[in-house]
């Protein structure tokens, strides 16, 4: 290149190098850093959070310098390849072509491998200069946003994602890591899911609600804790939707000490916690936590009680069954082949459909026994079955009316008729 355009062009060149480093470093930015380098008050870090609360405007305006820089680039080697095409010979403008465009490739791959190795501190280097430019291009960036919302609205495309479309992305991205163990890739799953699962597909439903009535005594209730294994039982008054308090055990260790069995638990109760049903299971968990609550009431619609759940239950969720001194051990799923699995009646229809690779509705019901309930009609018998979504859903145990231990078999769909 001769005269001005060998400079043009290395600067051009320059810049796409550094707006592909930019633009790369946003987009690659570890978010709980960036909190971190603001609570340690890192200069420039306010500035980066407020480009990232405009990511629109922010990448629009790297764009249009990547774009203003990549069309100089080419105009100028375009131009030198032409006067080198007539004053020399055809090949060699060809190969001064193919260089310049392997230069032009080698910035911006470059300008993205850097900001993916150091993206906070490639970020907080940009931030003034990006934020200046946003400034400068704010008069094309307007008419350029408009333009993207017409054409987004006109195609009936959604601006950014919506929280499902992020927990499938999240999803997808856990599956085909191949870094992960089973149970890693479990747990991620698990903690994705809590805020789907409302909390009565894991609570302690009401018939296995260990309770006393608020007139005992202390002795009376020392020997529902031991009978149960439990730390902590609800108390009510005449009747278990009236529940009144939780007694803790350690609370009762000095009356235990002092010889007072026979004084009344009710002064020693604690304030119960109440919770919707419908409650989704991330936003409970969170709430317990920062309120230092172990156990819940969960209430039905009309106020009465559904069950219990406990910060432990919750815990469950995510890494998976907690075995203590107390538990008897029982397995919840019994794998026995691809196609079959023993089940206890408690579990989700969630659970199963990932055990089996189902497909069961569960809308009107959330458990195994909630569905043979709904598609019975009766109080199920031992050996009664149904079919249900590719499934058959046989009883195996009872105790009274209530289903303990139920057999789920998949079988083969018919083939959709020509």
């Amino acid at each position: 290149m001769s005269d001005l355009r060998v400079p043009i062009f290395a600067v051009s060149a320059l810049v796409l190098f550094l707006s592909a480093a930019a633009q790369a470093s946003l987009v690659y930015i570890d978010r709980a850093r960036l909190r971190h380098m603001l609570e340690e008050g890192r200069p420039r870090a306010n500035a980066l959070l407020r480009l990232l609360e405009e990511p629109t405007s922010t990448l629009s305006t790297i764009l249009v310098i990547y774009t203003i820089a990549l069309c100089i680039a080419s105009c100028s080697a375009f131009w030198f390849d032409f006067d080198v095409w007539w004053a020399t010979a055809p090949w060699v403008a060809i190969v001064f072509g193919v260089i310049e465009l392997l230069i032009l490739l080698l910035a911006q791959f470059l300008g993205r491998v850097v900001a993916v190795a150091r993206p906070e501190r490639v970020a907080l280097t940009f931030v003034r200069p990006v934020e200046l430019m946003v400034r400068i291009l704010f008069f094309v960036l307007v008419p350029l946003n408009s333009l993207d919302e017409l054409v987004r609205r006109l195609m009936g495309v959604q601006h950014g994602i919506t929280p499902a479309d992020a927990e499938d992305r999240l999803r997808h991205l856990v599956e085909g890591n191949t870094d992960l163990e089973e149970g890693e890739r479990e747990m991620i799953a698990s903690v994705i899911e809590l805020g789907e699962q409302p909390v009565r597909e894991i609570m302690v439903p009401r018939i296995d609600i260990v309770a006393a009535p608020d007139k005992s005594t202390v002795r009376d209730v020392l020997d529902r804790i031991v009978e149960s294994g439990h730390s902590r039982i609800p108390i009510f008054d005449a009747s278990i939707d009236n529940i009144t308090g939780v007694i803790y055990a350690k609370d009762l260790l000095k009356f235990l000490r002092d010889g007072l069995q026979s004084a009344p638990v009710q002064p020693l109760a604690r304030e119960p916690s109440f919770v919707p049903e419908t409650k989704k299971v991330d936003e409970l968990l969170h709430e317990m936590q920062q309120r230092h609550v172990h156990l819940a009431v969960v209430v039905d619609e009309y106020g009465g009680t559904a069950g219990l759940i406990t910060i432990e239950d919750l815990i469950e969720e995510i890494v998976g069954e907690i075995q203590d001194e107390y538990d008897v051990e029982e397995a919840m799923i019994e794998e026995v082949s691809p196609s079959e699995a023993l089940f206890d009646a408690r579990v989700s229809i969630r659970d199963v459909n990932d055990t089996l690779d189902l497909e069961i509705e569960d809308e009107d019901f959330d458990t195994l026994g909630g569905l043979l309930y709904h598609e019975l009609g009766k109080v199920p018998n031992v050996g009664d079955e149904v079919r249900v979504d590719g499934a058959v859903v046989t009883v195996l145990t009872t105790t009274g009316r209530r289903v303990r231990k139920v057999r789920v078999t998949k079988v083969p769909q018919d083939p959709a008729p020509d």
